[in-house]
Formats: structure tokens, sequence, C-alpha cells
């Protein structure tokens, strides 16, 4: 059976008999029936109108939580990567510079052992020196006889140049 419409109500004829009931009471019902239908029905159409409307809305909310789930999701993987870079990064700048100080470690014992080569070098070569000049100022004091006067300037001499060093 299809549901009554305030229509049906209002087009509704019914038959006079004799013993019936009271036909200004069972129009009254009948116009307040048809008018409580007429009500619940508008009433019902809203509510569908209200119901479609609030279901768009509840998908576009869905839509835009979606949207920003991915969204967080494709930030975050980005964000992971950027810092696993930046790591990389880091740590291939640290052994580049660890690999830098090495060199630079070796580099500097190499002009090092240079450096103190040639100081001894030179020491070798100073003593070298003082035991030609005292050989020779020896020879020379010989020749003229002072040798004692001299060898108080050769010990002066040999503590000037041990203070030298």
């Amino acid at each position: 059976m299809d549901r009554m419409k305030a229509i049906d109500l209002q087009n509704m004829k019914f038959e006079k008999t004799m013993r019936g009931y009271d036909p200004t009471a069972v129009n009254l019902v009948i116009t307040q029936a048809e008018h409580t239908i007429h009500q619940l029905d508008i009433e019902n159409s809203q509510l569908r109108n209200d119901n479609d409307r609030l279901q768009a809305e509840v998908n576009r909310y869905r839509q835009m939580e979606n949207s920003l789930r991915d969204a967080i999701m494709i930030a975050q993987r980005a964000a992971d990567e950027t810092r696993t870079n930046a790591h990389k990064e880091a740590d291939l700048i640290i052994e580049s510079a660890k690999q830098k100080a090495k060199e630079d470690q070796h580099q500097y014992a190499a002009e090092l052992q240079t450096i103190l080569t040639e100081i001894e070098s030179l020491k070798k070569d100073k003593e070298r020196f003082v035991r030609q000049f005292k050989a020779m100022l020896n020879e020379h004091l010989k020749e003229l006889g002072q040798d004692v006067a001299i060898t108080s300037a050769v010990v002066q001499t040999e503590e000037v140049a041990a203070a030298a060093e």
C-alpha cells in the first residue's frame, strides 16, 4: 500500500448512511489529518534536504581529511628524506675533515722531520766551525806565542756560543 498523502484525504468521499458518523466531525478529523500529513510531508522533505546537504558536507570533510592525511604523509616522508640526507652529508663532511686532518698531520710531520734534520745539520756545522775556529786560533796563538791570552778569549767565545744555542 502506498503512503497516504494530504491530497488523498482531501479527495476522499464517504457514503452517507443513516447510522454513520457525524459528517462535520468526520470532515474536521479529515481536515486535521490532512493538515498534519501535509506538515509532516513538508518536514520530511526539509529533513531529506538537510540530510542530503549534511551528507554532502560530510563527504567533503572526508575528502579534506584524506587530502590532509596524504599531505601530512608526504611532508613526513620529505622530512625523513631531508633528515637522512642531512645525516649523510654531515657524515661526508666529517669524513672529509678527518681525511684532511690526516693529510695535514702527515704533511706537518714531514715538515717537522725536515726542520729537525736541518737543525741537526746546523748543529753539526756549528760544531765543525767551532772546532776549525779553535784549531785556527790555536795555530795563530802558537805562532804568536800568546797561547795563554788567546785561550781565555777562546773560552769566552765558547761561552758566548753556548749562550747563543
